[in-house]
């Protein structure tokens, strides 16, 4: 997976969280049509305002995070010992 479709694929998942805190509330609906009806009226509504954004975090990025998180993990280990 490249960074695009790692960035869309996270748009997605941003997308569904969005919907599922935003537009749907639990015991809410009639019945199914009513929940894809309001998934569809979110989708329109939110779609007017995305704006796409720029990734910054980068391959090296990920590898000064894991070096740190290994560093970390190392050090707890010596304490646990």
């Amino acid at each position: 997976m490249d960074a695009l479709e790692s960035s869309a694929s996270h748009v997605r998942c941003d997308r569904t969280v969005r919907a599922t805190s935003k537009a749907l509330t639990p015991n809410d609906f009639p019945d199914l049509q009513a929940v894809a009806q309001r998934l569809a009226d979110f989708g329109r509504d939110y779609k007017s305002i995305a704006r796409p954004f720029e990734w910054k975090f980068t391959r090296s990025h990920l590898n000064a995070l894991l070096a740190k998180m290994r560093s970390r993990y190392a050090q707890t280990l010596k304490l646990a010992a």
